[in-house]
């Protein structure tokens, strides 16, 4: 499923309020060669787009937009959480799930994983991560 059909994995691009979300990129020849970022929205679909605009990522550069524009690289969308209630605190909500997403699939830098995650529970793949700042 491509971003453009409108849907993500695990759920509708278009679902309204909070969500928390997961960006897989991956190069077409071979699929071991991926690349994962974390990431929170107030309105998923338009920060979706935003992340699929060419105009949007030379205007703002990321590490993750950097990745996403190497030759032969393919990217999609997980839901991880969506349809999250609009309370009082949204920012922290939306802060502690999405920290806790980069510590499951290991997005964030390699020293904040070490400070993070108990020894047995970090990985023995090689970095894969581009969320540089902590949520």
């Amino acid at each position: 499923m491509c971003p453009e059909a409108g849907n993500l994995f695990g759920g509708d691009r278009k679902i309204p309020g909070l969500a928390v979300y997961l960006h897989i990129f991956w190069k077409r020849d071979d699929f071991e060669q991926f690349f994962l970022y974390t990431g929170q929205s107030t309105e998923l679909a338009h920060r979706l787009a935003e992340h699929d605009s060419s105009q949007y990522r030379s205007k703002y550069p990321r590490l993750h937009y950097y990745v996403k524009e190497l030759e032969d690289m393919d990217s999609d969308y997980v839901l991880l959480a969506g349809n999250i209630l609009a309370y009082e605190y949204q920012s922290k909500i939306l802060n502690i799930l999405e920290m806790f997403a980069s510590l499951i699939f290991q997005t964030l830098d390699p020293k904040d994983l070490n400070k993070y995650l108990p020894e047995e529970m970090r990985s023995f793949l090689p970095f894969r991560g581009l969320n540089v700042p902590l949520p």
